[in-house]
């Protein structure tokens, strides 16, 4: 007989904080359903945030890049150092936006009745700008809910070795002060890692539990691993850290290493699993079938503090299939779930509903499907109906022929506001290369009946599918443009070739050729670098994405709903907001900052911190050039002095946009003698600026 073990599962940094994520919940539900293993759930995801946003954090945040702004003041600076002193400088000017309107931010995003898109945007960007504060004198690292950037890319080995070595590591130093004596105890630490985001935090945690707690056996599995299967084969500096990687869905697995340790087995050896042997051989086992839908129990989500998470309701993912029905070409989903489609019985699903509704008070959902169905969705609108549950759910479905207006009204009865589509292209010929199985005429339709049942519109779209022209690309631009006034998200990427996705293992069927690392070395990158026969190539495919970003259709939508997360639209009053998005006030004080007469120019450093991730971005993905080679070309860059100086007088009445005014009318007096024409705001920071020196009684140089 197995002994009770006691199994931690950890969420690591960082992603999203909207509500926690499912897959320890449906850990945690299986093993305790079937054994008597005494499980834990700790989400160090929402912990990080929650510690980034602390007033304590940001002020020794600001106080750190306050400091560095004076010390790059005083001499010539190199690239680096400008895009540095660029971010530093602007957190210190946003110092009361941030320390002072955070709290405002945090009630306004929490509370279900604000609907104004402009106050939710401004909210929204407050918050980014307070976790922006973490990584000002950390460049180019930036913490972000999406898309988080690190000094080590999680595409590389070679650079997480190093990153794990590293105690500058800013994550050893989080782990350090968040996990208590009392956390973390488990003979069994289970690390769940589902982004990309999360790779460096989660094998950071590896490292430390591994000095920390050395006898815990640490398990990490999730889909980012399982896509990367192959490539851990070769990595066997891997398991100096990890006992055991977790491939495709982990419960059955769990349970079985969980059953092995408690019968006294050293080294559990269980399906689905990655690890390395005895003589120091990495070992993949053999290939488990899943577990049958119907027999999963309903998620547990016991222990998270669901009251915390950044949204105006409890609100928690759910699963009524698991697996996808349909194979489009560009994607890989299907490989976590064993390439199988899995619904759940209706019955369930209800049950799954009323369970979590009374357990936790929950009265929000969003159903995390790879894709519901169209039978599916039928099932849930008459079963949510006839059960008389009174929630609010979302999901995501395909733009299929057989969906009517009928089942949108069923839908939006039952409780449903907001569906996510993934449309991919409004190009007939490129839906049949990406063999979306969908016709154009049915997306038009589709938008328009949604929009007139009452339920919000996220749409999905890709840009450069191999073979798509920039016309046929234009078209999806268009169509967004054309319904802008339905639409409620409309999302834009560039086309991605991922391992194992049908494009890469029939590359001449779409035209590909070339297929190689998207970065030498970075064999941890899902992503491959791919040329093609005809359409538009990866360069011209990223640069019509970033067009796509800024054309009238997506900036309409934006100043109708602001940059809102689809599960926003659950707590949404009837009716569209038609407000348009207003930006915060960025015009917190600069008195702090004291320089000299031979300061850097602020909108020059500026300019170079907006410019640098964006521009790295564009390396990585197009030229090949790894982030930190990025970085090093930058330190190696020299910054010309400006064509002259400007004084800057610290004072409590001088904030950053009399600051700006000043610095023009002091180059445009250099440049053109006391003739020059200031403007009326020039003029009056001018005057400003004369006044103060006369209290001081100082000349003004």
């Amino acid at each position: 007989m197995s002994r009770p073990i006691q199994v931690d599962l950890v969420f690591p940094p960082l992603t999203g904080i909207a509500y926690p994520y499912l897959s320890t919940a449906v850990l945690a539900a299986y093993v305790h359903d079937r054994s008597v293993h005494r499980v834990r759930q700790v989400d160090l995801n929402l912990r990080f945030v929650q510690h980034q946003l602390t007033t304590r954090t940001i002020e020794a945040n600001i106080a750190a890049a306050e400091a560095r702004v004076r010390e790059l003041d005083r001499r010539a600076v190199n690239g680096q150092e400008q895009v540095e002193y660029g971010r530093c400088a602007r957190l210190v000017n946003r110092r009361e936006t941030i320390v002072d309107g955070l709290p405002t931010a945090l009630r306004t995003i929490r509370d279900a009745t604000e609907q104004d898109p402009g106050t939710l945007d401004e909210a929204y960007r407050i918050v980014r700008w307070a976790l922006d504060a973490a990584t000002a004198v950390r460049p180019p690292e930036r913490y972000d809910f999406t898309e988080p950037v690190y000094r080590y890319s999680s595409g590389s080995p070679a650079e997480l070795r190093a990153g794990l070595a590293d105690q500058d590591n800013g994550f050893f130093d989080f782990y350090d002060r968040a996990v208590s004596a009392d956390m973390l105890r488990g003979d069994v630490v289970g690390i769940s890692l589902v982004y990309r985001g999360q790779v460096l935090p989660a094998l950071t945690l590896a490292a430390w539990l591994r000095r920390a707690r050395p006898h815990a056996r640490i398990l990490v599995g999730g889909p980012l691993l399982t896509a990367l299967r192959a490539q851990l084969q070769q990595e066997a500096w891997l398991f100096d850290f990890v006992d055991t990687v977790v491939l495709y869905e982990g419960e059955a697995t769990l349970l079985e290493y969980l059953e092995q340790l408690g019968r006294g087995v050293a080294v559990p050896v269980v399906p689905n699993t990655v690890y390395r042997d005895e003589d120091g051989e990495v070992r993949t086992t053999a290939r488990a079938a899943p577990v049958a839908a119907a027999e999963l129990p309903t998620p547990d989500f016991d222990g998270l503090p669901l009251a915390q998470y950044l949204a105006p309701a409890v609100t928690l993912p759910v699963l009524a299939s698991r697996g996808c029905y349909w194979r489009c070409a560009f994607c890989t989903h299907h490989h976590i779930y064993g390439d199988t489609y899995r619904p759940r019985p209706r019955s369930a699903i209800v049950d799954d509903l009323a369970k979590l509704t009374e357990r936790y008070d929950c009265r929000n959902f969003y159903f995390v499907d790879e894709s519901i169905s169209p039978k599916l969705l039928r099932h849930l609108s008459s079963s949510v109906l006839e059960s008389g549950l009174a929630i609010r759910w979302g999901c995501e479905l395909r733009m299929e022929r057989s969906l009517t207006r009928s089942d949108f009204d069923a839908a939006f009865a039952a409780g449903c506001r907001v569906f996510s589509f993934g449309m991919e292209s409004a190009s007939q010929r490129v839906l049949d290369l990406m063999n979306k199985g969908i016709k154009r005429v049915e997306i038009d339709r589709i938008v328009t009946e949604c929009h007139r049942s009452g339920i919000r519109i996220h749409v999905m779209c890709i840009i450069g599918f191999p073979g798509e022209t920039e016309a046929e690309a234009l078209e999806t631009i268009g169509f967004v443009e054309q319904h802008s006034h339905e639409l409620d998200i409309a999302g834009f990427s560039y086309f991605c070739l991922n391992r194992s996705a049908p494009v890469q293992l029939q590359p001449d069927k779409f035209g590909v050729t070339g297929l190689r690392e998207l970065v030498p070395g970075h064999t941890f990158e899902e992503r491959l670098a791919y040329d093609v026969s005809a359409g538009l190539d990866r360069r011209q495919a990223f640069r019509l994405w970033e067009r796509a970003l800024r054309s009238p259709g997506v900036q309409a939508v934006l100043g109708r709903v602001g940059h809102a997360e689809r599960e926003r639209f659950l707590y949404a009053v009837e009716g569209r907001s038609e407000v348009r998005t207003r930006p915060p006030t960025d015009r917190g004080r600069q008195s702090s900052i004291s320089v000299s007469s031979r300061s850097h120019s602020l909108s020059g450093a500026y300019a170079a911190a907006d410019a640098f991730l964006p521009a790295a971005g564009y390396a990585y993905n197009v030229e090949g050039i790894g982030l930190g080679d990025s970085w090093q070309r930058l330190r190696e860059s020299s910054v010309p002095r400006a064509e002259a100086d400007y004084l800057y007088v610290p004072s409590a009445d001088v904030d950053f946009e009399l600051g700006e005014q000043l610095r023009d009318a002091l180059v445009r007096l250099t440049e053109s003698g006391p003739e020059a024409e200031l403007t009326p705001p020039q003029a009056a920071a001018l005057a400003h600026l004369r006044g103060l020196w006369a209290g001081q009684g100082a000349p003004l140089a």
